[in-house]
């Protein structure tokens, strides 16, 4: 819903600004998608949608970037400024952009006993993975990419935890003890990793399987992690564009010499290529058969449970 709270006009480059991305938030909006500013920002560089004006050679020679770039913090700070501005004004949609880091909490409510039984039936849920060969947990560095990742898992009935950087002891802990009680029961683990690829973004899926694994035992072996992106091929075919790598990060050196100085974000890479590569690679791993035996045995239970409760079908 787009709506005014805050009358004003842009001008000159600012107005093509706005322009573009009202036009880019409403194509993702249509599509299912809601983005964080972030990843509007990256799209509007990765489609060179900003004005050459926004081109600051000086300030760019000044941090050690290329001269012409218009991907700068200078500039990400502006586009933030206008796009607030430009929701205010009833330009840009509320609910085409997402803040995935604040969230309010609150109980849930019912109006009656038939809403609450409704909601149950529409929550029932069987364990569609109990005679897989493996379970499939989906990790990703960033919360800002949870509204696209998090769909494609409760399709599949895959967790999804979002790190935030390198995870905390206590979340390896809970997932040791989770991973070591299912390859106990006879499932390996596959965790299917997102992260940036920076010095210390290539770290981290190093960084949480060998933490999981201490709380695992031997049971660690059977935990196998795979890194979905961001990969040195996805940048190369993908082109996203690049950031200059932390210089300050003890990781800088070694990713320098193998990499370069230029390094990628998540964020940059398009909404639907992440939602189609985490949607391929969870139903390459997955037995379609015995699937296909799981859901349906799920759909006849609801349909007994909606007899049950004395429901209407909806």
């Amino acid at each position: 819903m787009k709506e005014v709270f805050k009358s004003r006009g842009f001008r000159g480059d600012s107005a093509l600004v706005v322009q573009e991305a009202v036009r880019v938030s409403d194509e993702y909006k249509d599509k299912g998608y809601s983005v964080t500013v972030r990843q509007l920002y990256y799209q509007m560089i990765a489609q060179d949608l900003f004005p050459d004006s926004w081109i600051d050679v000086a300030y760019n020679v000044r941090n050690g970037m290329d001269s012409d770039t218009k991907n700068t913090m200078k500039n990400y700070q502006k586009f933030v400024k206008l796009v607030s501005e430009a929701r205010m004004a009833g330009y840009i949609d509320w609910d085409a952009i997402e803040d995935r880091m604040r969230r309010t909490v609150r109980n849930q409510h019912w109006n009656s006993h038939e809403d609450i039984l409704r909601a149950a039936v529409k929550a029932w849920s069987t364990d569609k993975w109990k005679n897989q060969w493996c379970r499939v947990e989906v990790m990703c560095e960033k919360d800002a990419v949870a509204g696209i990742l998090e769909p494609v898992c409760m399709k599949y009935d895959v967790p999804f935890t979002a790190c935030r950087g390198y995870g905390s002891q206590s979340l390896f802990y809970k997932k040791g003890n989770e991973f070591r009680k299912i390859i106990y029961g006879g499932q390996p683990v596959v965790i299917i990793y997102f992260g940036d690829h920076d010095p210390s973004g290539l770290d981290m899926d190093r960084d949480v399987l060998s933490r999981i694994s201490d709380f695992c035992g031997s049971a660690g072996s059977q935990i196998t992690l795979i890194r979905l992106a961001l990969t040195m091929n996805q940048v190369k075919s993908l082109r996203p564009p690049p950031n200059p790598a932390k210089s300050t990060d003890s990781r800088y050196r070694a990713y320098y010499d193998e990499h370069g100085g230029e390094s990628w974000e998540l964020d940059a890479l398009p909404p639907e290529y992440l939602e189609n590569a985490l949607e391929t690679a969870i139903d390459e791993v997955i037995d379609k058969d015995k699937w296909s035996s799981a859901v349906a045995t799920e759909e006849q239970m609801r349909e007994d449970l909606i007899k049950r409760v004395g429901l209407n079908r909806e």
